[in-house]
């Protein structure tokens, strides 16, 4: 556990602000213009006169901002008194908005209301304390619980969930990717991300342009402006962060504080870990985008191609699924724009897989040539060799299946069977 100075203790009272959907203290109450904290500990944080409040933290100017997610309020901190200033109210128009900062001003881009999705983008404008409408010259997509990041005068938003509930759609993936011009004040389309990300996933904010998010046994950090992510291996530790709208960890100065839940004791804990140390295992990198943009001659080109094959498929009645074609070139896995570096115990077992889809649990011992341990110690090696495989493969080939799975034989039910995907073709480059 990680003891805190008084300048982290602070920090750590900054992040506590964001627990306001826990601490609803009366239904009767009414919004006051000044919002009194009384009592401040680890485990709740108690304020007179709320009601139904669900907030973000903005810091913004070395001020600190709560901003209504529901739509609407805006409250600035002073001390131990949170302050409302603005003249609007809570329309819950823009539920599930992405609000963030550019140029020492507040924005919220999309979110939902009124059963539908949208795509506005607003600004508060401190001189009438009320919210504005961004004029653009074209119209971005709809959006909400979608992730953004700044840089040069752009901001590329990207993932979150689309509802339209007059014509029946309810909570569709978003794909797309989008960015917006404050100069131009125009909107561009990016093209479609290969790997979907919200703020229902457990997110980290790497400074303005990059995200980072935590899923299962994988840490993505999100590259968008250079339309590239990197995948790592989790660290134990990270399966209990809590990374979400009501109580963020973060990323500062090289150094990641993490709030932890203990479950044992149902209690958090506050810790400091190195970059080092969180991005230890990098297991590969991928484009963002398969194909940025678009020409007219390449769709043109594109809907021939389509109609070709089109054709090829109703005439042959092609049935089987196209294999996923996989490169190994030394320790080196290849996947389209992907490079996964492999450990030598990693190709060994691959290459058990050269001449056959199916192979015996003899077999990979065998690859392996550890006979100097014994067999349990053997069989731990190796699961840990196919966790760690499937782990990296999974995501990347977007598998629906395990890349590597374990049975048991049918004629003997002692005997472990592990079977390559049968999705997955691996070339073995000058073998």
């Amino acid at each position: 556990m990680y003891i805190m100075s008084a300048q982290n203790t602070l920090i750590v009272m900054r992040i506590l602000f964001l627990l306001f959907p826990f601490f609803c203290l009366s239904q009767h109450s009414i919004f006051q213009d000044s919002l009194k904290i009384i009592n401040l500990n680890t485990d709740k944080l108690l304020i007179e006169g709320i009601k139904n409040l669900n907030l973000e933290l903005i810091n913004l100017s070395d001020s600190d901002y709560m901003i209504d997610r529901l739509g609407g309020g805006v409250y600035v901190l002073e001390g131990t008194d949170l302050r409302q200033i603005d003249n609007s109210y809570q329309h819950r128009m823009q539920i599930g908005s992405n609000v963030f900062t550019y140029n020492d001003t507040i924005f919220r881009h999309g979110g939902y209301g009124f059963w539908e999705t949208r795509s506005l983008l607003t600004f508060y404008d401190f001189s009438s304390n009320e919210w504005d409408i961004i004029k653009s010259i074209n119209e971005g997509d709809r959006k909400q619980d979608h992730l953004s990041v700044t840089k040069n005068d752009k901001t590329i938003f990207f993932g979150g969930y689309i509802n339209d509930e007059s014509i029946g759609i309810n909570n569709q993936k978003s794909s797309s990717s989008l960015s917006f011009d404050y100069k131009l004040k125009k909107w561009n389309n990016l093209g479609n991300y290969k790997f979907h990300f919200s703020t229902r996933d457990r997110v980290i904010d790497k400074g303005k342009d990059e995200k980072i998010v935590l899923k299962k046994d994988t840490l993505f950090i999100i590259k968008p402006f250079e339309n590239n992510i990197e995948f790592y291996r989790s660290n134990s530790f990270l399966n209990t962060v809590i990374s979400d709208n009501d109580l963020k960890s973060f990323y500062r100065d090289s150094t990641f504080y993490f709030i932890n839940k203990v479950h044992s004791k149902n209690t958090m804990v506050f810790n400091k870990r190195s970059y080092d140390e969180v991005l230890l295992n990098k297991i590969g990198e991928s484009k963002l985008i398969k194909n940025e943009k678009y020409t007219t001659l390449s769709l043109i080109i594109s809907f021939f191609v389509s109609i070709v094959f089109f054709i090829y498929f109703i005439f042959y009645k092609k049935t089987n699924k196209p294999l996923l074609n996989v490169i190994i070139d030394n320790k080196i896995l290849l996947f389209q724009n992907t490079e996964i570096q492999l450990s030598n115990n990693e190709l060994k077992t691959l290459e058990s897989f050269k001449f056959n889809r199916k192979i015996q649990i003899k077999d990979l011992i065998s690859s392996l040539n550890k006979t100097e341990l014994n067999y349990n110690h053997q069989l731990r090696i190796i699961n840990s060799i196919i966790k760690d495989l499937n782990n990296k493969l999974n995501i990347v080939l977007g598998l629906e299946y395990p890349f590597i799975s374990l049975s048991k034989s049918e004629l003997d039910k002692r005997i472990k069977i592990y079977t390559l995907n049968n999705t997955v073709k691996i070339n073995f480059k000058n073998k």
